[in-house]
């Protein structure tokens, strides 16, 4: 069989590896629910994570305001941490195999923005936030990898990009009746073989948003709302009215 390094990597989201145009105001009027807090409020990580002398910006949604540098300071100083992993890597000093070897890598979070669904499709828009690293990705490209393993989002994904498969197949909280259809596949299915040491690369793993990138183009300029969003906004409209006492719909 062929050698392999299996390579964590650390890192952190920052706010400026969304590139994508944010939704109008037309639509995601569609989806305000009265009375609720922001998303810069509601994420929890903004509340509970601390780190003590990277700059408060890290937590900034609007990175061109407080300055890419500080907004992306958290997120250069984990990536800093896989430094001489790499290096060894480049330099053929990991089990005397350097480039000869397959490098199989994985993170938490989410190295191109390809592997998340356009923003019309999620019901919080403002994922793409929180979610990913464009330095994660620049290393994965530095350290030779073949396949990078990726969680952090719950959305199953099997996708080839640029020469690299990407695989989440998110195991943990997989609920029947909570995980949504596009998490169905892991619940179903459970584990999924990622390496063979005889014959390499497991099996590609058809997904909901996998599938669907196969055979639509992405377009971040198409934003009209896709219908589950929409429901569920309705359905959290209709929790917080029966908070407030509201009478239901058609009483007086």
């Amino acid at each position: 069989g062929r050698h392999v390094v299996l390579l964590p990597m650390f890192s952190w989201y920052h706010a400026s590896w969304d590139t994508e145009p944010e939704l109008p105001l037309s639509q995601t009027a569609r989806t305000a629910c009265e009375g609720a807090r922001p998303f810069s409020q509601r994420w929890s990580d903004f509340k509970f994570c601390k780190w003590p002398g990277v700059p408060a910006a890290w937590a900034s949604l609007d990175p061109e305001t407080v300055g890419t540098a500080d907004a992306e300071a958290l997120a250069v100083s984990l990536a800093q941490v896989n430094g001489p992993w790499l290096e060894a890597i480049e330099q053929g000093a990991i089990l005397r195999l350097g480039k000869h070897c397959e490098v199989i890598s994985f993170s938490h979070f989410v190295p191109r923005q390809e592997l998340l669904p356009e923003k019309r499709f999620l019901i919080t828009p403002e994922l793409p936030k929180v979610v990913g690293s464009r330095i994660l990705e620049e290393q994965i490209r530095a350290s030779g990898s073949s396949v990078h393993l990726f969680g952090h989002t719950h959305l199953p994904v099997d996708m080839t990009l640029d020469g690299v498969r990407y695989l989440q197949w998110s195991l943990g909280m997989q609920k029947e009746g909570t995980d949504g259809r596009a998490c169905a596949v892991v619940r179903r299915e459970g584990p999924t073989l990622v390496w063979d040491s005889l014959s390499g690369p497991g099996p590609y793993r058809p997904t909901m948003w996998g599938d669907y990138y196969k055979t639509h183009g992405r377009d971040p300029s198409v934003v009209d709302l896709a219908p589950w969003v929409l429901a569920h906004a309705e359905k959290a409209e209709q929790r917080r009215a029966r908070l407030r006492g509201d009478p239901p719909q058609g009483e007086v």
